[in-house]
């Protein structure tokens, strides 16, 4: 059986690296709604339990990428949602949340830093980028 649901329950985690990663591997996600989860990472969905038939709130609970809980009994409530998704409900918040995952991928890490480092000139990468990407050959840019 392949798993659909990842949880994690760290209270207060700085970032969350499991939690991107589970929306990384296509699980929908139920984490601690505390500190970087809730912060920078998981967007809820809406409660799918509250449509009653409504497309327009259909299509609002997709927009999510997981579920935030803060006790026992938010926990079993948003793995009751998470587990009664319809596929297609199902298929659009694990493709959401991978799509999201992205954003905080080593090349987007990379391109910030450098824009920190040196500054976005030229839309180009250069210097510290090439270094932490593994340009060990890299050419000094003359400006």
């Amino acid at each position: 059986m392949i798993s659909k649901v990842g949880l994690h329950t760290m209270w207060n985690e700085h970032f969350g690296i499991g939690v991107v990663e589970m929306l990384a591997a296509g699980l929908v996600t139920v984490a601690h709604d505390s500190a970087g989860p809730q912060m920078d990472i998981v967007k809820p969905a809406l409660p799918i339990d509250d449509n009653n038939g409504d497309a327009r709130k259909a299509r609002e609970s997709r927009t999510g990428v997981g579920f935030l809980a803060h006790d026992a009994a938010s926990y079993a409530a948003a793995l009751a949602r998470a587990l009664r998704l319809t596929p297609s409900a199902r298929h659009a918040l694990v493709e959401a949340a991978q799509q999201h995952s992205l954003k905080f991928s080593d090349s987007v890490f990379a391109n910030h830093f450098a824009d920190l480092v040196t500054g976005p000139k030229h839309g180009h990468l250069f210097g510290a980028t090439q270094a932490l990407i593994g340009n060990s050959g890299g050419s000094k840019r003359d400006d």
